[in-house]
């Protein structure tokens, strides 16, 4: 897995970058669709249609390798919605 760290608008990755996780230093820490499904337990396919159904979170940020949702929003849904795999991985 690749991964990037950006920590202000003057970093940038080149379009050819492959990148599945970013972080963005200072804006709080986030989940992409992969972390999603791992947390889930679910294929990344179903992982997308579950972020696309209503009453999931709205995205915090749309890149172009996709959408990215703040962990405290995704936890607060997982609490809710599934209370059988709510153990925070920030705790």
């Amino acid at each position: 897995m690749t991964m990037a760290i950006v920590s202000g608008p003057d970093n940038f990755l080149p379009s050819s970058a492959h990148v599945h996780s970013v972080i963005f230093m200072g804006k709080g820490r986030l989940y992409g669709t992969s972390e999603i499904a791992d947390r889930l337990g679910v294929t990344r396919q179903r992982a997308h249609v579950i972020t696309r159904q209503k009453g999931f979170p709205e995205p915090y940020e749309e890149l172009v390798m996709g959408s990215v949702w703040q962990i405290k929003d995704v936890e607060a849904w997982i609490a809710e919605h599934r209370p059988e795999l709510n153990e925070d991985p920030e705790s």
